[in-house]
């Protein structure tokens, strides 16, 4: 296979190699501060015996004057090896104090970086790092709360409908039979994203890569729509710019591009315009879903891809979008979405794949 070409490595590869050059740096640091104590200590005891041995040699008994001059410098030594060790082990000193706090759990701890610049870089880190911890434990609190929440709705019309049929309240026909199938399956569909996207999150989801023609995938995916487009009175265009046959998973591109088809559709009014563009470019496979409907809330623009967020008249479970990013970021690619400056919504979606020879 020949690959496409791809952007630059991402940000964390590079953030990575940065801290562990610095990390080697920090580590002979330190190194030269103990060999240079232990020659300092060694220059200083031999200093000591030869003022003191030159003073029993001399005349008067006492120590050689010229030997306490070597003192000078050793004592400048010694004072600047002193403060540089006092400048790197109180940073770290606090560095562990506040491990042991994350230890126990306390995600909200920070400490102010000092110390030299490898010192403030791995405080600083240590910031960063629990601020991550902070936000993900954050972010499972939400989660906990988000699918209590989604469950709660359709076990309590389960649980309502059953006992009503029991009371003999409701009969026990084909409508509130085909009722509690519809909400038993909004509970499985729900379970079963929150599944895949729990695998995506985790690593352990699979891709399943063969060669696809980039043209003929999306276009099917367009005319698997336009039914519903057209429904709606929405018109739904599909350009291919470019096309070749790709390696990808065409069962997880296929559903990243229609949930935000769908999405799209969804809040497009009657007599609105949804184009669906394909090539590949410079940085790979693109493909970009541009509609002119109502827009998204400027507020969620910036979390619509982050778990159970959706609109308040979204009928979703707001893992569509979430599901979609996991689906992009697996094949190392990426999924932005902007505001278009006369109204609706533009979502990129950039995929560094391989061509297939």
């Amino acid at each position: 296979m020949q690959p496409v070409p791809t952007a630059p490595p991402p940000p964390r590869y590079r953030v990575h190699r940065r801290r562990r050059k610095t990390a080697m740096r920090f580590f002979w640091r330190m190194v030269a501060y103990v060999v240079l104590g232990g020659i300092v200590m060694i220059a200083f005891g031999i200093t000591i015996g030869v003022i003191f041995s030159g003073g029993r040699s001399g005349a008067h008994g006492g120590p050689d004057p010229g030997a306490l001059l070597l003192l000078i410098p050793l004592g400048v030594i010694v004072f600047f090896v002193v403060r540089a060790l006092r400048r790197t082990a109180r940073p770290i000193q606090q560095l562990m104090g506040a491990t042991e706090k994350v230890a126990q759990g306390d995600y909200s701890v920070r400490i102010e970086p000092s110390g030299s610049d490898d010192v403030f870089t791995m405080m600083s880190a240590f910031n960063d790092m629990t601020q991550r911890l902070q936000a993900n434990d954050d972010q499972r609190r939400l989660l906990l709360a988000d699918i209590a929440h989604e469950l709660r709705n359709p076990l309590a019309i389960i649980r309502g409908n059953v006992e009503g049929m029991m009371d003999g309240i409701y009969p026990r026909d084909e409508d509130h039979l085909s009722l509690l199938v519809n909400e038993t399956v909004q509970m499985s569909r729900l379970l079963d994203d929150l599944q895949l996207l729990s695998q995506a999150e985790t690593g352990t989801f699979r891709l399943v890569q063969s060669e696809v023609e980039f043209g003929t995938l999306l276009r099917d995916i367009g005319q698997s729509f336009k039914a519903r487009a057209e429904a709606k009175g929405v018109r739904l265009a599909v350009s291919v710019l470019r096309t070749d046959v790709i390696w990808i998973d065409p069962v997880r591109i296929r559903q990243v591009v229609s949930n935000v088809v769908s999405n799209a559709i969804r809040h497009t009014p009657s007599g609105g315009q949804i184009d669906l563009v394909g090539t590949i470019g410079r940085y790979g496979v693109v493909i970009t879903v541009i509609d002119n409907g109502e827009g998204i809330d400027p507020a969620l623009v910036d979390h619509i891809f982050d778990r159970f967020t959706k609109a308040a008249d979204s009928g979703g479970s707001g893992l569509g979008l979430a599901i979609a990013r996991q689906l992009t970021e697996a094949h190392g690619g990426s999924i932005a979405a902007t505001l278009n400056p006369r109204g609706g919504t533009t979502v990129r979606i950039v995929l560094p794949v391989f061509k297939a020879s």
